[in-house]
This record gives C-alpha cells, structure tokens and sequence, in this order.
C-alpha cells in the first residue's frame, strides 16, 4: 500500500494551532511519522500572516517560530505562486500546484472551494476524512 501523503492547507494548520481538534490529530499524526506531511511556503507564509492577525493574539514573531516548527516536520515544497488554474479562486491556486508538485495523496482542506476542484490523481479530503488514513480507519 503506498504512503499517505497529506498536503495541508492553511486553514488545517491554523485550526491545528488555535483550536486542535481533528485538525491538530492530524498535524500531531504528521509530527509521530503516521503519515507524510506536505506544505509549501505559501502556505507557510499565509499561515503566520493569518496567526499574526489582532484577532488571534500571536506576535509576528510567533507566527513565525510556529510556521518554522511546522516547516521542520513536513516537505516544504518552495512554491509562492503558479500561472496554473485548478479552481474558481484564484488564490487557491498555488495550494493545488504544491499539492501536484508534492506527490500527494490527498490534499487536506475545509476550502470548499478546492472540494470543487477535480485534481487528477490527488483526493480533496476534509480533514474529518483525512484523519481516519492518520489513525489508519481508512486505506483511502
């Protein structure tokens, strides 16, 4: 059986982090090993911009560190922007070309957006979804 390799957009590490949760099962089960992580440094960048946010109370230097610590346990694929169109939000865009240069399987996102998308050989998972391949409940 081949490797679970999760993409894991922003939305999935900031609820990780201000939450936890099924998001945080997941970020935790890609720190243990369970399964492979992938992010790119947009995601990166767009996670500690999100935490720096007034709303959530982190510094800009946490938000960082945060991104930092994220970036030693998962393959960062150096991607910041793409001429590629997979979905109606443009913005979204450079998450499905990191997900398709990752060599993922499964790219992991609550962006239901991105659920409308049809990515060719990569599955678009909720994170309720995803976490059953990271407890090993579901082969995929």
């Amino acid at each position: 059986m081949p490797r679970v390799r999760l993409f894991l957009d922003t939305n999935v590490l900031v609820s990780a982090v201000l939450f936890g949760g099924v998001p945080g099962r997941i970020v935790e089960a890609v720190r243990d090993g369970r399964v492979e992580g992938v992010v790119s440094l947009h995601v990166l960048a767009e996670f500690a911009e999100v935490l720096a946010r007034p709303r959530f109370g982190f510094d800009e230097a946490t938000a960082v560190a945060l991104a930092e610590e994220i970036a030693s346990f998962t393959d960062v694929i150096p991607l910041t922007s793409t001429s590629g169109s997979w979905v109606t939000d443009r913005d979204d865009d450079p998450v499905v070309a990191a997900a398709l240069l990752g060599h993922v399987t499964h790219l992991v996102t609550g962006d239901v957006r991105i659920h409308e998308a049809v990515i060719e050989g990569v599955v678009v998972a909720l994170p309720a979804e995803a976490v059953r391949l990271c407890e090993g409940t579901e082969t995929g």
